[in-house]
């Protein structure tokens, strides 16, 4: 009889936040994902999981909004090392930078408009935004004389410094937000105030359609943007189109319109490396998408109902989460296209955030779930070619044979990303691999091959070193060694 396991596979609930009283808008968390953020209405907190008791959270800050305005927030993100910021754009035009503790480092005002997202390009440190002023980037300018004329600073306001130089962002209140690109999307109406000046305080002539007299609340706004930063290329949803740019100077790259026509895409996941793009709209399943010459083809479907998608990995995503309108959340392949696990919710999703690759947090109207996906298997090492059979060769050490005549020898215990102890060429030889052996007293590895040849390898002390080849024994030779 099986016994059973510890932590049974799936979703596995670490934590429930109930803590918030009214719908929850927004929820993010640090780069090391112990600590999140979550936002309603009137209040902003920063909680985490205890460690005393499993499924309670632990209310480490909280803030409330001014006069108890409604909505005061319209969009938020968390920044990575070495920033460690809060960034959120308000209603009253300004972008506000909090530390992990709640606390105001900067408030700046940009005349931004409704901002409705939020990205951080960490390579070229510059804020990207979507709303109804249209898309646009925006870089730090540090003004260095306020900060050596302040003759009052406190200390929430000295300015964060790495090898001596001060990190964009983090000049505390002795920094100001500049607009640095504008994005022109295709049909899109932005609401263009009057303010944009650069750094120089002349105006910024926007390429974008000026609305200024537009009714803000039924424009047609382009509000979902994903920086593949990789590549350092922005894309922009736009209805049933998406349009990519190139992060630094705005230059439209991908040109896919009409993609889903007379339907709203609601999310996209975008996978360079297997030239794959996966979309999600309001009435479709998710669509997968080959990228051929610049040309996307529809390839299959995926799931049905679904209104929230998000990888694990913005460069390179190997699975996808995806949310549905009765409640269904679940875990797909991006290889295999397959789906991995799924779990039920008694209520819709709200929203999805992947935290490192096997957790996730979803927030359902007034409450925060954060599961931890637990499987059955653990990826070991990815090949460039099949794998026929394993040795174990002692405790920790397994040698594996591969369908292009090559081994390799494994350790199973390393915390390096390549297990990898030592790896042959294939072998020189029109026949196939039969079998192989490993003697860790001789340091040898021999391979036996189709036609009753036998190859040996001579292993080297330093780990990761290849392999020699040493001697090719024939049927005749190893007859006259015995």
């Amino acid at each position: 009889m099986m016994s059973e396991l510890p932590v049974r596979p799936g979703f596995n609930l670490d934590c429930n936040f109930r803590e918030h009283t009214s719908a929850i808008r927004f929820v993010c968390c640090n780069a090391q994902g112990t600590c999140f953020y979550s936002c309603d209405d009137k209040t902003l907190r920063a909680w985490r999981p205890s460690a005393s008791s499993s499924a309670t959270c632990e209310v480490l800050h909280e803030l409330v909004f001014p006069s108890y305005q409604s909505a005061f927030v319209t969009a938020m993100m968390s920044t990575p090392e070495p920033l460690s910021s809060l960034f959120v754009a308000c209603l009253d035009s300004h972008l506000r930078i909090y530390s992990e503790k709640l606390r105001l480092r900067s408030c700046m005002p940009w005349a931004n408009g409704q901002v409705r997202q939020l990205v951080y390009n960490g390579k070229r440190d510059q804020i990207i935004t979507a709303g109804s002023s249209g898309v646009k980037s925006w870089y730090c300018e540090l003004d260095y004389e306020a900060c050596r004329s302040d003759v009052a600073m406190d200390l929430h306001s000295i300015p964060r410094t790495i090898d001596g130089e001060v990190v964009p962002w983090g000049f505390g209140k002795y920094q100001h937000a500049r607009l640095q690109t504008s994005f022109h999307v295709p049909g899109a109406r932005c609401i263009n105030p009057r303010s944009f000046q650069k750094a120089d305080g002349s105006p910024f002539k926007d390429g974008g359609l000026s609305s200024q007299n537009a009714n803000i609340g039924s424009a047609d706004w382009c509000e979902r943007i994903v920086l593949h930063e990789g590549s350092q290329t922005l894309f922009a949803m736009f209805m049933g189109s998406i349009y990519g740019y190139d992060a630094g100077t705005g230059a439209m790259t991908v040109n896919f319109a009409n993609l889903h026509p007379n339907q709203i895409i609601t999310a996209m996941v975008y996978a360079p490396a297997n030239d794959t793009m996966f979309t999600a709209t309001l009435d479709q399943a998710i669509t997968v998408w080959r990228i051929s010459g610049n040309v996307p083809q529809k390839f299959r479907h995926l799931g049905k109902l679904i209104h929230h998608m998000v990888g694990d990995d913005p460069d390179q995503p190997r699975t996808l989460l995806t949310s549905t309108y009765d409640g269904m959340v679940t875990l797909w392949s991006a290889d295999s296209l397959e789906p991995v696990h799924r779990m039920r919710l008694a209520r819709v999703p709200h929203g999805l955030l992947r935290v490192g690759p096997d957790r996730v947090a979803v927030h359902l109207q007034t409450e925060v779930k954060v599961f931890t996906i637990q499987h059955l298997y653990d990826l070991l090492l990815e090949c460039n070619s099949v794998p026929q059979a394993l040795h174990r060769v002692n405790t920790g050490l397994i040698l594996a044979e591969f369908a292009d005549c090559s081994m390799r020898l494994l350790d199973v215990g390393s915390d390096r990303m390549d297990k990898s102890a030592a790896v042959t060429v294939p072998q020189l030889s029109t026949n196939n691999l039969l079998c192989s052996a490993c003697s860790l007293t001789r340091r040898r590895l021999y391979a036996l091959l189709s036609d009753g040849s036998l190859h040996v390898w001579q292993l080297h002390p330093d780990p990761g070193a290849a392999p020699t080849f040493l001697s090719a024994w024939t049927h005749l030779q190893r007859e006259q060694c015995m």
